[in-house]
């Protein structure tokens, strides 16, 4: 019974996940138990959370480049729109 390199698949069971409190440790021949820490900050499924958190991927600038497209378009209605309105204003003042 020689030691093994530690895998999370073959040591499931002896693996103690975020959260687990030990309510109970045997002393075995040689001494007490040791407990061997293998992820710690944003290497675990907790730390990612608060990563993406706290520095999330930069996003595409698809909605700011439609909304100003969108507000281009509303000028351009409001141009034309204040050039009738003077068309009209000159017209009326003329009669």
């Amino acid at each position: 019974a020689g030691f093994r390199t530690y895998s999370l698949d073959f040591h499931k069971t002896h693996t103690l996940f975020c959260g687990t409190e030990v309510l109970q440790a045997r002393f075995y021949a040689r001494g007490m138990v040791i407990a061997v820490v293998t992820k710690t900050g944003f290497s675990t499924a907790k730390g990612d959370l608060v990563r993406a958190i706290l520095f999330p991927k930069e996003v595409g600038f698809q909605f700011f480049r439609d909304a100003l497209y969108f507000v281009g378009v509303l000028c351009i209605f409001a141009t034309i729109g204040f050039i009738y309105s003077v068309v009209i204003f000159i017209h009326f003042k003329d009669s």
